[in-house]
């Protein structure tokens, strides 16, 4: 027999413990269905650099409504028992203090781990009950949200330009190898020339995470038109200030298009 809720929940990252916390406050029925050990499965590996570049300010000034307070707080789930500034005052926090507070929020909430949704069957009308079935049983639900994030697809071998020498290596973010915590060095990088293909927040951490040890970090992207800040940096303009504020922060000879 298969077990029932209203709203079946996929992932137990930030995005499935805010709808859980959500549906909690409101009494609504729900399970969480998280394929791993543990809540914030992602945010323990990711990002790489383990620094987060979304704004944590703990203090917005005397008076200023919450409204005001929410949008400069990138990290708390709404609804939820505790909040970010209960785990980490700092502007950029570490992941692992987000992992930490994520872990708290899914404490109080229904979270079924060890269960890999292997199968959805969708029903048809308004009535109708959709079918999970997990590695750990059957689910009936009225709703389900799938709050697993995006996987990347590695780059297609075409991308790689003709000037690339023999012993060139090319990595996904998800395979990015790791630097020594110590040093920050790591041998592909060791005084190499290195393109990081995007200008997104993670082709940025990447970016500030090899500066010290490459000899230039090439940033490539889409993007076509550039702006100068005042460090005489050029940032596009689809990033304003960039993330964490950090081409200000890097060398004009680092970042190219």
């Amino acid at each position: 027999m298969a077990n029932a809720s209203d709203v079946c929940i996929v992932g137990a990252g930030p995005a499935g413990l805010q709808w859980a916390s959500i549906l909690h406050a409101t009494a609504v029925p729900y399970v969480v269905l998280e394929q791993t050990a543990t809540a914030a499965a992602f945010m323990r590996m990711y990002p790489r650099g383990r620094r987060l570049i979304s704004h944590n300010k703990c203090r917005v000034g005397e008076g200023r409504s919450d409204d005001f307070a929410l949008r400069h707080d990138w990290h708390s789930i709404l609804e939820a028992n505790r909040s970010m500034c209960d785990f980490s005052r700092e502007y950029y926090p570490h992941a692992d203090e987000y992992v930490e507070y994520l872990s708290a929020v899914a404490s109080v909430l229904w979270v079924r781990y060890d269960t890999r949704v292997l199968a959805v069957e969708y029903g048809n009308g308004e009535d109708a009950r959709h079918v999970l079935r997990t590695s750990r049983g059957v689910w009936s639900c009225t709703h389900v949200v799938l709050a697993t994030g995006l996987t990347p697809l590695p780059p297609p071998i075409e991308w790689a330009p003709d000037a690339m020498t023999p012993s060139a290596r090319s990595f996904s973010y998800a395979d990015f190898p790791a630097l020594d915590e110590a040093t920050g060095e790591a041998p592909f990088c060791s005084n190499q020339q290195v393109a990081v293909i995007g200008a997104g927040n993670s082709a940025f951490e990447v970016a500030e995470m090899l500066k010290s040890c490459a000899s230039a970090v090439h940033l490539v992207s889409r993007v076509r038109r550039w702006a100068l800040n005042p460090a005489g940096v050029r940032c596009p303009l689809s990033l304003p200030a960039s993330p964490r504020g950090r081409c200000n922060r890097c060398s004009p000879e680092v970042l190219r298009s």
